[in-house]
């Protein structure tokens, strides 16, 4: 498997597994979906058809338990594959990362838990692999940057350790490049979403813009890393509501968005000057 991610699902690029997380805020009328889990499914990349992965042993639901501690999983609010698309993580509503390991190949493969990272004091928002997939990096809904060791779920609580870190992704709002994309006088909800151009995208390897989406129904093109406050940035609008997820496509020509009450998925094409 091979990772490529959206807000709550997680595609391999090259291989024919979706695994989706479950759950969400269905309010008071129906408290039944805040109970969390995941699906995996086969994709057919010739029609875009999603079914049963036949084959596919999920983690039975004593190791289920085992793994969350003996609480019931809440529900999920991100999923991504590991770089080499051999483990995969969940970031849920009871602050907690779940890392797990597929097993075997093919139609007999299986999905096992490996670890639990359990430190943040609030749900988890968006987490990143590592390029090599030994770590993970998390934010959460108390504005924590926190730092793990991904095959133990162990706290790496010194961040200097990591300051050289390569990773695979950059769709954490907090962080050491990306502390410009803040506007004046936000309060750390304002900023929903963000994602990093592909390493193939700047010159010498290295991703060179960053794209954000937030409450005011905009999305915001940075250059990568953005480290000072005020940064300047491009503007695109659209949306009649806030903008919940961006992404660049894979040949990072273009910018896909969906929007939270417009129900709007845009695309949208980037022109360099």
């Amino acid at each position: 498997f091979r990772g490529g991610e959206e807000q709550d699902a997680d595609a391999p690029r090259s291989g024919v597994a979706v695994v989706v997380g479950l759950g969400g805020d269905g309010g008071k009328r129906d408290k039944s979906v805040r109970i969390g889990g995941f699906k995996v499914l086969n994709l057919d990349r010739a029609t875009g058809r999603l079914t049963k992965l036949d084959g596919m042993a999920g983690p039975s639901k004593k190791a289920l338990k085992r793994h969350s501690k003996g609480k019931k999983w809440e529900w999920v609010s991100d999923v991504k594959f590991s770089p080499a698309g051999d483990m995969v993580g969940f970031g849920t509503h009871d602050n907690r990362v779940y890392v797990y390991r597929f097993e075997g190949g093919g139609d007999a493969g299986a999905l096992r838990p490996l670890a639990a990272c359990e430190g943040h004091s609030s749900y988890i928002t968006h987490f990143d692999w590592s390029e090599d997939g030994t770590h993970l990096q998390t934010n959460c809904g108390a504005y924590e940057l926190l730092f793990w060791d991904a095959a133990s779920g162990k706290q790496i609580k010194s961040a200097s350790e990591l300051r050289d870190e390569r990773w695979a992704t950059q769709t954490c709002v907090l962080g050491w490049p990306v502390q410009g994309i803040w506007p004046e006088g936000a309060d750390g909800t304002d900023v929903n979403t963000v994602d990093c151009m592909g390493v193939e995208a700047g010159g010498d390897g290295a991703p060179d813009m960053l794209v954000t989406g937030g409450d005011s129904g905009t999305i915001e093109l940075f250059n990568y890393p953005c480290i000072n406050n005020g940064a300047q940035s491009v503007t695109g609008t659209g949306h009649s509501s806030h903008v919940m997820k961006v992404k660049f496509t894979l040949d990072n020509q273009r910018v896909l968005s969906t929007g939270g009450n417009d129900r709007s998925v845009m695309v949208w094409k980037l022109e360099r000057r």
